[in-house]
């Protein structure tokens, strides 16, 4: 999972793991990187970048690379936070940013995910995925920080700065990718040391030297990713503010040591650098002096107080949240943290009493809707869920939560035409089709759960298990002719992606 970390690639580990949790979790990455460099049927094609004419990682190898690195994480990592809400907010910052990187055509389409560990770190991959820890989202108190984090991210991305260190590296290329595969693996878990990953994959000293490859990266995405944060309009002083916090934090022994400090330090010159360019007179005059803190306030107070909420043990959290402002983040706070408590009482009243003051919207019915679910109450949350997707339909995230809830409900006509209509707006996510999924089963419809399945496989370009499933799913409704058709034409595209990739593979080896 070649990948850049905020200021420099992690070596952190998490507080909360256990030695036993790292020996396995390092003998499985292991076996994945065997997996991924040796071409086994199921694991993704590395690019073979050691000729001399391969001197640019394209776009759709760095996509493959992602795709595949997202996969190992949703499967793999138990940090991994499935949440349409959060990973909904995260990506609409992250694609905001990215806006601002005009007149690109070699760009991906930026996605971004949320990872429950408690050390401040963000990190990128490539072909558009970022990922962020919710110790981070914690850390941040104003959403114009937290886009600063992401804008550096989308920078690294944006700048192929993974391509160029392989590039420079040449012969040793696909050992390169494999050993930072490993390592951002490993570090993710919680196993540890960069040096010693790629160690394990026979590329130590490569990855030494992409280390000071990665001085002149960090300096690159520092002032490419502050011109995206105040295109955008978010104050490009809030980079300064969130950084300098949290150096002048860890000098002082305010915090524990983040990850991205680790390894070669978010110096003082780089917050310096930062800060004398907002203040100069070319950067006022390209983007003004009138940033705002937050363009979506609404928003990040749904995502830091979920986040915050989820922090400690439960009394803790709710401990922490009764100190708290009753500001929009506190609000969330409390209810949430109350709810996981146990305390529900309490939950209701301060829900009843803070929600009247947000505005309609999809922030407030998602956090409104989940705590009259949680309270019990499903068709107070299902109204407040339906009226707010007709309001806005094109959010998956509200979309996910109102089929869910209908669901439960027992509302499943509804809930299926409401995942028909998300599988129509977004055939290429992997979230509505597991939405229809997830209503077909509630149906006993074994036919569309192996359809949806199938169509998941080939998002992620598993083309013999989507083969597989579409030949289920014809199966098990062989008497309907034009569903027949439909399948068998979705079956006989993933036979023609396999042949594809068997001459491209067969091409590779020779």
């Amino acid at each position: 999972m070649a990948h850049m970390r905020y200021g420099e690639p992690e070596r952190g580990v998490a507080a909360h793991s256990h030695p036993s949790h790292h020996r396995s979790m390092r003998r499985r990455f292991v076996g994945f990187l065997g997996l991924a460099v040796s071409g086994v049927a199921g694991a993704f094609q590395l690019p073979d970048l050691s000729g001399s004419s391969a001197t640019v990682f394209s776009a759709q190898e760095e996509a493959a690379v992602g795709r595949a690195a997202m996969r190992e994480i949703r499967e793999r990592d138990p940090s991994y936070w499935d949440d349409p809400a959060l990973a909904e907010y995260l990506t609409g910052l992250t694609q905001q940013l990215a806006a601002g990187l005009t007149g690109r055509l070699d760009l991906p389409v930026f996605t971004a995910f949320l990872l429950k560990d408690w050390t401040i770190n963000a990190f990128a991959l490539p072909g558009g995925y970022l990922g962020f820890h919710a110790g981070l989202i914690a850390a941040t108190e104003s959403e114009a920080e937290l886009a600063a984090v992401a804008a550096h991210e989308v920078a690294h991305v944006a700048q192929h700065h993974i391509a160029q260190m392989l590039e420079q590296q040449k012969g040793a290329s696909l050992w390169v990718l494999g050993s930072l595969i490993i390592a951002a693996l490993a570090a993710r878990s919680g196993t540890g040391q960069l040096p010693e990953a790629a160690a394990a994959a026979g590329s130590a000293a490569a990855a030494q030297q992409q280390l000071a490859f990665s001085r002149a990266f960090e300096r690159d995405a520092d002032r490419v990713g502050l011109d995206l944060l105040a295109r955008a309009g978010f104050a490009p002083e809030g980079a300064v503010r969130f950084f300098g916090r949290l150096l002048n934090a860890t000098r002082l022994g305010e915090t524990g040591f983040p990850p991205y400090l680790r390894t070669h330090p978010l110096t003082i010159e780089r917050i310096a650098d930062l800060d004398n360019r907002i203040q100069s007179g070319e950067f006022r005059a390209r983007f003004g002096s009138a940033g705002k803190e937050a363009l979506d306030p609404w928003g990040f107070a749904f995502v830091r107080g979920t986040v915050l909420a989820e922090r400690g043990t439960a009394g803790e959290a709710l401990a922490q949240a009764r100190a708290a402002a009753q500001d929009p983040v506190g609000q969330v706070w409390r209810v949430r943290a109350a709810l996981r408590a146990g305390e529900r009482a309490a939950a209701k009243e301060w829900l009843v009493r803070f929600v009247q003051q947000w505005p309609e919207g999809r922030w407030r019915a998602l956090w409104e809707a989940e705590a009259w679910r949680a309270l019990g109450n499903l068709a107070e949350a299902l109204a407040v869920l339906r009226r707010a997707l007709s309001a806005q339909p094109e959010s998956l995230a509200l979309r996910a939560a109102a089929v869910r809830t209908a669901i439960a409900a027992g509302e499943r006509e509804w809930a299926w035409q409401q995942a028909r209509e998300g599988v129509e707006r977004y055939p290429k996510r992997d979230l509505a089709w597991r939405l229809l999924g997830e209503v077909a089963a509630a149906r006993g419809d074994q036919a569309w759960q192996h359809r949806a399945q199938g169509e998941r496989f080939a998002l992620d370009e598993r083309w013999q298990a989507a083969l597989d499933q579409f030949e289920k799913a014809r199966l098990a409704r062989r008497e309907d002719d034009i569903w027949v058709a439909e399948v068998q034409a979705r079956a006989n595209r993933m036979r023609e992606a396999i042949r594809a990739e068997q001459r491209e593979r067969g091409r590779s080896v020779r």
